[in-house]
């Protein structure tokens, strides 16, 4: 994953069966990159430089050769992924297997099956629907509750989740403008297990932002568009609804089991520094409430943005493209890392940029066919439907992935 324009292009063979080559990026970041054993594969190398002040991209002609020939060439090494010391606050290595449709998390150990025929085989829910295995089912007899905070694409991600698993949902929409004509600000849905215990997951729409006109509850902190809820009452306030018929019966000072916050796509005028000190403010503001209230502090857990896909960006937002760029939303994602780090009350990192990176490029670069990834012919496969929601058979396979990465979280927190 190296974000550049030039021609060159690297030409790797691996030669052990998982292998993660370790990319140097000029700022000193390391990336993974797994390959299946013995296939050989073209590495694009583009360079570019980005205005940290206004986000503009441009190719790096002058230095391409350079960088190329002494970055790129001295920072490649094979090595196994056992060799990987791994920190839940950062980026996860991983592997996907083509052959059997297998995501393989190096650091939760998880397999992740990804085959679908119509509906995945698994899905998000499997591990509570089916004997687990999810640690927090064994040590609780009573409901658990799990509030999702994000924008869209965490919705998509929850919503078929809960659609390829036939349980019912029910949703808000009671400000009529966050949920842009379908009704899914507010989600809520009880999810059973084999323990007879249920699981609780609400969906709160809401996300870092840096668009005016949105705020549309009172005081909500800087640049978000909704409050976090910290309790089961400030669920219910927010949907704008008192209580349902179908709610479970959580006190109102009822604290969620397990929170998972994800920034979103909604930043893109903010560069990678503003957009650290705006979601730490965040997290740190949310933090100290729980404090104030003399609330406890559940697990919390940021994910990673997955990379856009700025070809897919209409004429309408043509100013956008010289922002959402590949590059300005790792580093993003690096300053999440860095924010996260910080603290101590932050549980982990989310990684859903690793799953998905294997799928960020053009539709139709490769033709998907029913035999084997490496009967396709060579190019990149898209995860995507516009630049920033998953779609097609590859996206849905990342939101399986990413969906599984959540229930992982919340099986194995408190």
């Amino acid at each position: 994953m190296l974000f550049i324009d030039c021609l060159s292009k690297l030409h790797v063979l691996t030669e052990v069966t998982v292998v993660s080559l370790l990319l140097l990026l000029l700022q000193g970041a390391f990336v993974n990159l797994a390959l299946p054993p013995n296939y050989p594969t073209e590495l694009n190398v583009n360079c570019t430089r980005t205005n940290q002040v206004t986000g503009v991209v441009a190719t790096d002609t002058a230095n391409s050769n350079y960088i190329i020939n002494r970055q790129v060439k001295s920072g490649v090494r094979a090595i196994d992924l056992d060799e990987f010391d791994c920190n839940i606050k950062s980026f996860q290595p991983g592997y996907y297997n083509h052959e059997t449709n297998t995501w393989h998390d190096r650091c939760n150990g998880l397999q992740i099956d990804t085959n679908f025929r119509n509906v995945p085989s698994s899905t998000m829910f499997t591990p509570i629907q089916s004997y687990g295995p999810c640690p927090l089912l064994d040590h609780r007899e009573d409901d658990i509750w799990v509030s999702i905070i994000g924008d869209s694409v965490t919705r998509m991600i929850l919503l078929n989740g809960l659609k390829w698993s036939n349980i019912e949902y029910k949703t808000w929409d009671p400000y009529g403008v966050l949920g842009f004509g379908n009704a899914e600000t507010f989600i809520i849905a009880a999810v059973p297990t084999t323990t007879n215990q249920r699981i609780w997951f609400t969906f709160t729409f809401e996300f870092l932002t840096t668009e005016g006109g949105q705020i549309i509850v009172e005081d909500p902190p800087d640049h978000l568009v909704v409050d976090m809820p910290h309790t089961w009452g400030d669920f219910v306030t927010l949907r704008g609804q008192g209580i349902d018929i179908n709610d479970p019966g959580f006190p109102m000072e009822r604290i969620p089991d397990t929170v998972i916050f994800s920034p979103g796509y909604h930043a893109s005028l903010m560069n990678a520094d503003e957009f650290r000190k705006n979601l730490n403010d965040v997290l740190v503001q949310w933090h100290q409430t729980m404090i104030e209230r003399n609330l406890q502090i559940p697990p919390i857990h940021i994910t990673l943005n997955m990379l856009p896909a700025p070809w897919m960006i209409p004429d309408k937002y043509a100013d956008d493209r010289a922002r959402r760029t590949e590059l300005n939303e790792y580093r993003k994602n690096l300053a999440i890392t860095e924010v996260v780090q910080q603290h101590e009350f932050i549980a982990s990192v989310l990684d859903f940029f690793s799953p998905e990176l294997l799928f960020n490029g053009h539709e139709g670069d490769t033709i998907q066919t029913s035999k084997t990834y490496h009967e396709a012919l060579p190019g990149r496969l898209s995860a995507h439907k516009d630049a920033v929601h998953l779609g097609g058979e590859w996206g849905l396979r990342v939101m399986i992935i990413a969906g599984r990465i959540m229930v992982n979280a919340m099986c194995n927190s408190g």
